[in-house]
C-alpha cells in the first residue's frame, strides 16, 4: 500500500473517519544548507517505507504543508515535519522531532500492538 496524499476536503474521510489506525505526516520536503534531504524529506522517505511494510494494517497519509487548512479543533501544526497517530478517528499521539524508522516501528507496536508483515 502506498501513502495516501490528502487535502482539506479528503482529510476527514481518510483520517478521522477511518476504522484503521492512521499515521499522518505533515511535511514540506526540501534540502538543507549542504544540499542534502532535510528532515521533512527524510521523514517522508521513512513514511513511504513503512507504508509498504505495514500494508493492510496501518493507513499512512501525507498532508503536504499548505494543502490542508487546520481548524485548531483537529490538529495544530506549527512546524514540519510533524507526524500524528490516530486510532478510531482520534489523535492518540504526535511527534515533531525527526526519528529513525526503528522508532516508528516501536511506536506502531506500542500504540496498536501491530508488527511488520
Amino acid at each position: 500500500m502506498s501513502v495516501i496524499v490528502v487535502n482539506e476536503e479528503s482529510f476527514e474521510n481518510e483520517v478521522t473517519q477511518s476504522e484503521a489506525p492512521v499515521v499522518v505526516e505533515f511535511s514540506q520536503p526540501g534540502v538543507n544548507e549542504f544540499g542534502e534531504p532535510d528532515k521533512s524529506a527524510r521523514t517522508g522517505e521513512i513514511i513511504d517505507k513503512l507504508a509498504n511494510e505495514y500494508a493492510d494494517k496501518v493507513k499512512f497519509v501525507r498532508a503536504p504543508e499548505g494543502t490542508y487548512t487546520l481548524s485548531g479543533k483537529t490538529v495544530e501544526i506549527r512546524s514540519v515535519p510533524v507526524v500524528l497517530f490516530f486510532k478510531a478517528g482520534e489523535q492518540v499521539d504526535k511527534t515533531s522531532d525527526f526519528h529513525l524508522v526503528a522508532w516508528y516501528r516501536q511506536k506502531i507496536k506500542d500504540l496498536w500492538d501491530i508488527t511488520m508483515s
